[in-house]
């Protein structure tokens, strides 16, 4: 019953946790630049949760940029295919029926000093056809709202030269599922070692204000990956994974019933491998 998350087109960096920036190809215009990038990915993982139900997605993102001395505004798109576990255990009622997911995002780049780049703007995730009428047909499972929904986030990075050090904030006044306000922060680093290669670690936390809405418990979660660009393709590989515990509960929904984490949910919270591929047009 959830989709905890599902990054999008423009952000290639979600595609593979934020490890490292995919290939990407620029193309430059009069009116600014244009980068479309290509993924193919064995694991759709974000904020620790598979969005592929642990199987391979193929996504694309697009984004238009048009720097402005110290400020580069932005707009993108990103598309996955996604699939999310059954209802029941039998599988035969999906919570979500639809195979893919659009995020739509803007936003500006500021670098006041050089090294230190700021970041903050909007993002809102789509999954198309779907509404909340549509999210929950099992005649036990209550209807909890939609799945899509929209966030703020703010970001910043600095290059210290041996080690990038990341931070960012993203926050949903009403977040998926009819779950209220949530907000998930995240910390890292992103290290070049020798043979062009790029060790990145993340560290992050996800709240959400109705728990048995959104189908998850607050949590922590971390990645560890490795990067590098090969012949014009970047690959990256890497380990997720949460706190998250086998049938925590959750609480109450908003219809009053009291909700424990089902199997499926854990599964798609728990230790996982992923590897990712992409490629500038």
């Amino acid at each position: 019953m959830i989709r905890n998350g599902l990054m999008a087109i423009f952000g290639a960096t979600a595609l593979v946790l934020g490890a490292v920036n995919p290939a990407a190809a620029q193309i430059e215009t009069g009116y600014g630049t244009i980068t479309p990038t290509v993924t193919i990915t064995s694991n759709y993982i974000f904020r620790g949760i598979s969005q592929s139900n642990k199987s391979p997605a193929v996504q694309g993102n697009l984004e238009y940029t048009y720097g402005v001395g110290q400020f580069t505004p932005y707009l993108g798109a990103f598309a996955s295919s996604v699939r999310f576990p059954g209802a029941d255990s039998s599988g035969r009622e999906p919570y979500y029926r639809q195979r893919m997911e659009l995020d739509l995002f803007g936003g500006v780049r500021y670098e006041p000093i050089d090294k230190l780049i700021l970041d903050a703007g909007f993002i809102s995730y789509v999954y198309p056809g779907q509404n909340a009428e549509r999210a929950h047909t099992a005649t036990t499972v209550p209807l909890v709202g939609s799945p899509q929904w929209n966030e703020w986030y703010g970001k910043l990075s600095y290059d210290f030269g041996p080690v990038i050090v990341l931070g960012s904030v993203y926050h949903a006044p009403s977040f998926q599922a009819a779950s209220g306000s949530g907000t998930y922060l995240e910390g890292g680093l992103d290290i070049p070692v020798p043979f062009d290669f790029t060790v990145s670690g993340r560290l992050g936390r996800q709240n959400v204000q109705r728990n048995a809405n959104f189908g998850f418990p607050d949590y922590t979660t971390w990645n560890v990956s490795l990067g590098r660009e090969l012949l014009g393709f970047v690959m990256t590989g890497g380990y997720s994974d949460t706190n998250v515990k086998r049938n925590a509960r959750l609480g109450a929904d908003i219809t009053n019933t009291q909700v424990n984490l089902g199997g499926d949910q854990y599964s798609m919270a728990s230790g996982q491998f992923f590897f990712s591929v992409s490629r500038k047009f």
